[in-house]
């Protein structure tokens, strides 16, 4: 990993939210305690940087972790993965995706959030990024002294979850969704005779069943009533509309409908395709 200038003045530019939003979280701070550990993250910086964690307790719709990188002045949001336990031991993989949008890394033309690895025991982490590694201590603070400072949320990253079309009404219907904050509620429902016409249409009565991802809602669009049904893909059944089958999108088709909702499609495999919302 390389800190450099213009990552941080990408960083510093981006939008930010005040930390006092977080006032009424359990809040626990860690911070590089060894000179000689950080030095290697200097990047063009011309003295070693220091790493803050900040790790709370868990609340949906909110983040869990947020970094602050050398020579920065916000906190950055992290998505929170997959961990483990053993003992007093627990890892946690958590990943980056700001670092997609201002300094993107590629691998064989795939583009991947950056992620972050934290080994936790007891009131010490190893922070792992990018295979290289770092200790941070848990710090005594009071909130104060970091209310006044700021934080980049994650921008609204999204990806289509449903794409077909109706030969027998000859009608797109497309459906995207949050990656990063995902939440039945905040599901777009596009509907139209073009993929350049698309409007967005209210769901009503949405659900989705335990039984593999069986989903099912209802809408209005110019006066007439839809039900749209899409079966778990456990089982081979059509997804359909009131009671025509629907035909899936083809990838091309993908990529069209994304450049025209201005979706970011996360790892998809041509880097020219990906736009930013």
């Amino acid at each position: 990993m390389n800190v450099s200038k213009k990552f941080i003045d990408n960083l510093n530019s981006m939008e930010k939210s005040p930390m006092s939003r977080f006032k009424d979280r359990d809040i626990k701070l860690f911070r590089s305690h060894n000179p000689q550990l950080t030095a290697e993250y200097h990047g063009e910086m011309e003295s070693p940087g220091f790493f803050d964690v900040i790790m709370m307790n868990w609340d949906i719709g909110y983040p869990q972790y947020l970094i602050k990188y050398p020579y920065s002045d916000v906190f950055v949001e992290l998505t929170s993965g997959s961990s483990s336990r053993n003992g007093v031991h627990e890892k946690i993989n958590l990943s980056n995706p700001i670092n997609d949008f201002i300094d993107p890394t590629y691998r064989e033309n795939v583009l991947f959030p950056q992620k972050i690895q934290i080994y936790r025991f007891g009131e010490r982490l190893m922070l792992n990024i990018d295979s290289r590694f770092d200790f941070l201590d848990q710090v005594n603070f009071k909130f104060d002294e970091i209310r006044n400072q700021e934080y980049v949320n994650i921008p609204d990253f999204r990806e289509i979850a449903y794409a077909y079309y109706s030969d027998d009404i000859k009608k797109y219907l497309i459906v995207d969704q949050s990656v990063y904050k995902f939440d039945y509620s905040n599901m777009r429902l596009f509907f139209g005779e073009s993929l350049d016409k698309l409007q967005i249409v209210k769901m009503e009565k949405f659900s989705r069943f335990r039984d593999g991802g069986t989903t099912q809602f209802s809408f209005t669009y110019e006066n007439e009533k839809y039900n749209f049904l899409s079966p778990t893909p456990f089982k081979s059944e059509p997804t359909k509309l009131n009671d025509l089958i629907l035909s899936p999108l083809t990838e091309l088709d993908k990529e069209m409908v994304s450049k025209e909702l201005k979706l970011l499609q996360i790892n998809k495999n041509k880097p020219d395709a990906i736009t930013n919302n």
